[in-house]
């Protein structure tokens, strides 16, 4: 009972995200088609980014994992997931 609450939590999650309709593309572009190699995200674009995510309530990355064996960590500033 325990593997089909979380696969339909998984499944519920991903028909959510790949639903959305928040996207945001380099230079006010308006689709994939439409960006070339030479358009970059511009600071507006970013604040654009995150006044979303601030009125979608995500959540930010706040606390660090812990290093073992081959793997290294730092202290991050709180990022959104």
């Amino acid at each position: 009972m325990g593997d089909q609450a979380g696969q339909t939590k998984d499944d519920v999650t991903r028909d959510v995200m790949h639903s959305g309709t928040n996207v945001v593309y380099a230079g006010g572009k308006v689709s994939r088609g439409t960006l070339t190699v030479n358009d970059n995200a511009s600071k507006a674009d970013i604040e654009k980014i995150v006044e979303i995510l601030k009125e979608n309530k995500a959540k930010k990355v706040t606390r660090m994992i812990g290093a073992s064996g081959k793997i290294n960590t730092s202290p991050v500033n709180a990022a959104f997931v």
